[in-house]
């Protein structure tokens, strides 16, 4: 991630991802005490646009049909595998 200017220090971004997982464990978009962090200083919210910014790439790119191409890929090998795993074992023993 690049910022134009000074960024927000480590704590500050810390604590924004620390609200960008409580809203999301919440399924909420905000509330009273985040709002209050946000206008508490605007470093606060120069914090939250940096976290926001990446957990809605990260967002974007997991719901991506290539994404989901690969994971589906991915978990049919991994079934795969397990089967031939069980199957292995009980076919070397008759």
């Amino acid at each position: 991630m690049v910022f134009a200017g000074p960024g927000p220090d480590e704590r500050r971004l810390a604590e924004a991802a620390a609200w960008r997982v409580r809203l999301a464990e919440a399924d909420q978009e905000s509330s009273e005490d985040f709002e209050a962090w946000l206008a508490a200083d605007d470093a606060n919210l120069a914090a939250w646009a940096a976290v926001e910014g990446g957990w809605r790439e990260i967002g974007e790119a997991a719901a991506a049909p290539e994404m989901l191409a690969l994971r589906r890929d991915a978990l049919d090998r991994a079934r795969r595998h397990a089967r031939s795993r069980w199957r292995g074992p009980v076919l070397s023993r008759r």
